[in-house]
C-alpha cells in the first residue's frame, strides 16, 4: 500500500527524497481504503491510479536508484579508506611517516 511508505519516520525521507508529491494526501488515501472504505470515492480512486501512481512509480524507483548508487559510492569510498589506512599502518610499521 503506497500509504505506508508515507508514514512515521519515512515520512521525512519520502518528503526529503520526493519533496514534489503530496504525501499528506497518499497517507490520507491510506487511511480512508484501511479504516473508510465504505465512504470510498470510486473515481478518486480510478483518477489516483490512471493518472498519478504511474508518475509516483517513477519517482520512487528514481529515488531507490539514487539511495543504492549513494550507498555503493559509500562502500567504495569506505573500502578505498580502508585500504589506505592499512596502508598508512603497515608504513608506520616501517618506519615511514608518507601516507
Amino acid at each position: 500500500m503506497m500509504g505506508e511508505p508515507g508514514t512515521r519516520s519515512s515520512a521525512d525521507v519520502a518528503a526529503v527524497l520526493m519533496p514534489g508529491q503530496p504525501w499528506g494526501d497518499v497517507r490520507g488515501m491510506g487511511n480512508r481504503l484501511r479504516h473508510g472504505y465504505d465512504r470510498v470515492s470510486v473515481p478518486i480512486i480510478r483518477h489516483a491510479i490512471q493518472d498519478e501512481l504511474p508518475a509516483l512509480e517513477i519517482e520512487v524507483r528514481q529515488s531507490l536508484a539514487r539511495l543504492q548508487s549513494g550507498a555503493s559510492h559509500r562502500m567504495n569510498l569506505e573500502r578505498e579508506l580502508s585500504i589506505t589506512s592499512r596502508l598508512c599502518l603497515h608504513r608506520w610499521h616501517l618506519g615511514s611517516d608518507a601516507c
